[in-house]
């Protein structure tokens, strides 16, 4: 495909305003723009406004609540079932659809008219008779009764201890099988009691796990397979030097419990495909409700065609930041008005009717597709998670976190939800992004070595609201800084300290800094959205660069993923565009690639004439929130920092593209698995890491071999928005966004079992 080039206008912005050229293919484009440093001027290094340091007091969050069991599962029900609509807490607006639950409440009304409307739900509500049972329903009416409905008051901060040394010969080892018979693949979990750091490993072939050594302690352990329900145990550490503890796996009997384990890409292999409606409607659900979670979410439950009616209408009235309103006109993108929930409006009838056929209460038992357990380096990782305290409500966890798989997918709901990026400085600690809820945190660190969180509340401008103010992408320069943008400004975060300094773009350029996506690319120069286009920022001059998108304009046509190479070029994704561009500011020179993979048209082929007849008039593919098939939606995409490669996600199409950074030629790999690619990241082997929003795994890729390898992670809904190599110590971390959560893969080439 010929790659469409762009002139270069370099305008002084000293000089006066900004201006844009005519290039030859008709688009209006402004490259580079610069603004000389000077003492005075507004791009140089500020010292941030001081953040508020909060250091969470992780035992206190690490307690179990004073609640009795059928209370903690009440807990657990409503978070996974209630929340979203009816705690405050929940959703980052703090508007909820229907009305606040609370134990003050629930003394007004009627016990009987209370269960009546649960299970036979309204035009508003689904009925919820085919998913919880008279004791479930106990259980959350149990725990409403003693709930205020608000987050519990702060308490003051107390550092983490640090952890206990550890002793070099004292591990947790056994075997997990099935009557006598070995299970390979099964994740094995410890944590110490009292702590917010779990370690999980997984058997071999043979059944067998070794943890690596632990700090002394007691411990809880569990092990957990898809198709099998979780068994638990206690280990103490200071009993003897090798703790072994055998685990006996039981299959799961009932097709509802196997439901709720799995994946949104095994919901996809496993749905009904026969019929070409069949795969028409797969499509319509798959490109309608994965841009904004897994598919696990609804598809775990069962309604009746009202009940998913009144799910599609809810909906269509939210958004990332939670419930607007039928109508909300500051945001036209939402609501009853814009481009994004028409795709919900037009199919809301055909969705409720399949839905209710594939997931309502007399739908046949699901045939289960499940991805294969790991194996090989897979199985040898060791996965360490960090539980990170929810924003609203800093001395709680979340209340639903997918920890336990046949639980369900982790809720995201009572402010659990919006952990975004992480990365990792050189000292090993992660440093972690908050999206949403962000009016106490913008930015976490997070001791690697106990799990001790502090978080940095920034202060507001009058320019923004609580809304505004977010942190999304995270870079690492060569020199142990990390970077990330806030309220169209740049932070830098010292190596040798939790210093920060902001770069403020002058004012010709402001409106043009976004915060999604950040990179450094080989001379330390860091690339940044650019609303749309994207921004260079050269902390040695303190100066910024502008590129505008080759031949978009539209402001539909955000830049969502930044990279920088090796050779110091910008490279950043159109995602509502299939593009992916470049520029070179040796030359100024801007080129646009358009992912088009060669078996694309099978892909648009499960459109009909009337899909398209909708959904072309709307700007579908070339609108946010208009996803027809065949569309492709590169991400956050990657450079090879040690090569001339560029990675790119493509995330509807389910596909790993690789650029050539010289000739732009394209090739395309299909992924083993039906995942949807979010962001990828290269290691100093040229290894590919990439995350699965909508599926809780990690794919590996070596391009020398071909070599897929897939990582599990022990967790049920984390939906992961980021990934990140740790090029010094070869780890790689992900931030879970719907279960406030990090997690940290080692690889290790072998596991000696005793």
């Amino acid at each position: 495909m010929t790659p469409l080039a762009s002139k270069r206008v370099t305008v002084n912005l000293m000089a006066g305003p900004a201006r844009r050229a005519l290039s030859a293919n008709g688009a209006w484009i402004l490259l580079a723009v610069a603004a000389t440093a000077s003492a005075a001027s507004q791009d140089t290094a500020q010292p941030a406004p001081a953040p508020t340091r909060t250091d969470y007091n992780m035992p206190l969050a690490a307690q179990a609540p004073r609640l009795s069991s059928s209370e903690l599962h009440g807990r657990m029900l409503y978070a996974k079932y209630c929340a979203v609509c009816h705690d405050a807490v929940s959703q980052p607006t703090a508007a909820v659809y229907g009305p606040p639950l609370s134990g003050e409440l629930l003394k007004g009304l009627d016990p009987a008219t209370v269960r009546k409307g649960v299970l036979d739900g309204s035009q508003l509500m689904p009925g919820f008779r085919y998913l919880l049972s008279a004791s479930d329903l106990n259980d959350i009416l149990g725990f409403l009764a003693s709930y205020s409905g608000r987050a519990p008051a702060a308490v003051a901060s107390s550092p983490t201890p640090k952890a206990a040394a550890l002793d070099g010969a004292t591990v947790i080892e056994g075997k997990v099988t099935e009557g006598d018979r070995p299970l390979d693949g099964v994740a094995v979990s410890a944590r110490g009691a009292g702590r917010t750091v779990t370690t999980t490993v997984f058997t071999d072939a043979g059944g067998r796990y070794v943890f690596p050594p632990l700090a002394a302690g007691l411990y809880h352990m569990w092990a957990q397979a898809e198709g099998y329900g979780a068994t638990a145990a206690t280990a103490d550490l200071a009993e003897s030097r090798v703790v072994k503890r055998d685990f006996q796996m039981a299959k799961l009997q009932n097709a509802d419990d196997l439901a709720r384990q799995l994946s949104s890409g095994e919901w996809l292999d496993s749905l009904p495909a026969q019929t070409a409606d069949d795969r028409r409607m797969k499509e319509i659900l798959r490109l309608n409700c994965v841009e904004c979670h897994s598919l696990s979410i609804p598809l775990q439950r069962r309604f009746d065609e009202k009940g998913w009616a009144a799910i599609i209408e809810l909906m269509r009235q939210m958004d990332y930041d939670g419930w607007h309103g039928p109508t909300d006109p500051a945001n036209p993108g939402f609501g009853s008005t814009g481009a994004l929930n028409e795709m919900n409006r037009h199919y809301a009838g055909e969705l409720a009717k399949y839905l209710a056929r594939v997931r309502g209460p007399d739908s046949p038992a699901i045939a289960p597709k499940l991805a294969p357990r790991p194996s090989g380096a897979a199985a040898r990782a060791v996965i360490t998670g960090y539980d990170i305290p929810t924003v609203r409500a800093p001395t709680e966890l979340s209340w639903q976190d997918g920890t336990i798989w046949s639980n369900g997918a982790a809720s995201g709901t009572h402010s659990a939800v919006g952990v975004h990026d992480v990365i990792v400085n050189q000292a090993g600690d992660a440093w972690v992004t908050q999206v949403f809820f962000d009016d106490t945190r913008e930015i976490m660190k997070v001791d690697a070595a106990n799990g001790q969180v502090s978080a940095f509340d920034f202060p507001k401008t009058a320019r923004t609201g609580v809304l505004q103010v977010r942190t999304h992408g995270l870079a690492l320069d060569s020199k142990g800084s990390v970077w990330f943008g806030i309220d169209q400004r740049l932070v830098r975060i010292r190596a040798d300290a939790d210093s920060f300094e902001q770069f403020t773009p002058p004012a010709q350029l402001i409106d043009h800094m976004g915060n999604i996506g950040i990179d450094a690319d080989g001379n330390d120069k860091l690339w940044n959205e650019g609303v749309p286009g994207i921004m260079r920022f050269d902390p040695v001059t303190a100066t910024f660069s502008y590129y505008e998108n080759a031949q978009h304009e539209s402001p539909f046509f955000f830049t969502y993923g930044v990279a920088g190479d090796p050779r110091g070029n910008g490279w950043w994704t159109l995602g509502v565009g299939n593009v992916v561009q470049t520029a070179n500011p040796s030359t100024g020179k801007t080129t646009e690639i358009v992912m088009h993979p060669p078996w694309i048209a099978t892909e648009e082929a499960l459109a009909t004439p009337g899909d398209r007849a909708f959904q072309v008039p709307i700007g579908g593919g070339q609108t946010w929130g208009v996803y027809k098939p065949g569309f492709q939606y590169p991400r956050r995409l990657a450079a090879d920092k040690n090569g001339t490669v560029i990675w790119v996600p493509n995330y509807f199409g389910r596909n790993l593209a690789r650029i050539d950074a010289e000739s732009k030629q394209v090739t395309y790999y299909r992924l083993p698995i039906d995942v949807h690619p979010y962001f990828v990241q290269v290691d100093r082997n040229h290894v590919v890491w990439i995350n699965s929003e909508s599926d809780d795994r990690v794919l590996s890729f070596d391009p020398a071999t071909q070599h897929w390898d897939i990582y599990r992670l022990p967790i049920n809904g984390c939906e992961s928005r980021n990934i990140n190599v740790d090029q010094k110590r070869g780890d790689v971390w992900l931030a879970c966004y719907r279960a406030a959560k990090i997690f940290r893969i080692r690889p290790r080439a072998s596991v000696a079992t005793r």
